[in-house]
């Protein structure tokens, strides 16, 4: 006798709570995320311009990548025990100010200032990407990584934001008779705060989604609690585990490697924006042997496409 099929398991919705909810953080995220475009097309054209040297242009993605190690253990204790939503506010806050900072170094035309708030501003961006940790909490285990595509879809629609707010702070500096560098950096917080606002609607905290997951998905069930006896997380007993350890290293080698990429192909499009820096009173040095060409549009060259020797 053939034994009765099992059942099969409910298909997979997501709850219209949970819907609105990642379509807020996916729209936030393509407000937020066009800032760290300003950081791989500005920053080496920053601080040429302001020290004069092209061997430097690296320094501003490394100080990025820098700011990521001084947040991510503080803002991820804060979202733990306050929320995902005060961590991610906490880290939008410390971008507009950074971005702000920033802008100011160029008026000021002082390098000190421009490194502080780059600092500022990538502690506050790295901080802010507690996004996708509260995009995952929402859903189930096996179904995160489409959490994380959805945000995603709004990083790609940041990606398109950046350039408008680039061509329209090329216009109005001339207009308004401000640095064409620093003029996007002030524009960013208005970005900001539009993440902010759109932030400010969430809920329940995804937080608290994550720990009653049971009330949104029926049919789910939680895992057990971990016992009393169990020990508390602690960043020495993590770097204990030699798996662990290798997934630090490996994710430090991958990002030195991006920041690698990302530095000399703003080398090799130096001969392309030097026309745009041109506007500015400050000469900014070719690299050796590089010669003078008639550059494109400043967007599409802002878009990495054009890269041509």
């Amino acid at each position: 006798m053939t034994p009765p099929a099992e059942a099969s398991p409910p298909p997979f919705r997501v709850p219209s709570l949970i819907k609105r909810n990642i379509t807020l953080f996916a729209l936030s995220q393509s407000f937020t995320g066009a800032g760290m475009q300003f950081t791989y097309a500005f920053g080496p054209l920053m601080v040429i311009a302001l020290t004069g040297s092209a061997s430097l242009a690296g320094l501003a993605v490394g100080v990025i990548g820098l700011s990521r190690f001084f947040i991510a253990y503080p803002v991820g204790q804060i979202a733990d025990r306050f929320g995902r939503k005060p961590a991610i506010l906490l880290g939008l806050v410390l971008g507009l100010v950074g971005a702000l900072v920033v802008g100011l170094s160029m008026s000021f035309q002082s390098f000190a200032i421009f490194i502080v708030g780059l600092t500022i501003f990538g502690m506050g961006m790295n901080g802010a990407q507690q996004l996708r940790v509260a995009a995952t909490d929402m859903f189930l285990p096996h179904h995160r990584a489409q959490a994380l595509g959805y945000i995603a879809m709004g990083s790609l629609a940041g990606l398109a934001i950046a350039p408008l707010v680039v061509t329209f702070a090329e216009k109005a500096s001339h207009r308004f008779g401000q640095d064409p560098l620093a003029l996007p950096w002030f524009m960013l917080p208005v970005l900001i705060v539009m993440g902010m606002v759109l932030i400010a609607f969430v809920r329940p905290d995804p937080k608290a989604i994550g720990m009653t997951l049971e009330r949104y998905y029926p049919g789910y069930r939680a895992p057990p609690p971990l016992p009393d006896d169990h020990p508390k997380f602690s960043a020495s007993r993590l770097l204990r585990n030699a798996r662990l350890r290798l997934a630090i290293v490996a994710n430090n080698g991958s990002n030195n490697v991006s920041i690698i990429t990302v530095a000399t192909n703003h080398f090799a499009t130096l001969g392309i924006l030097r026309s745009f820096i041109s506007m500015r009173s400050v000469r900014v040095p070719m690299l050796p042997g590089q010669p003078a060409r008639s550059p494109p549009l400043f967007p599409a060259s802002f878009a990495g496409a054009s890269n041509k020797t």
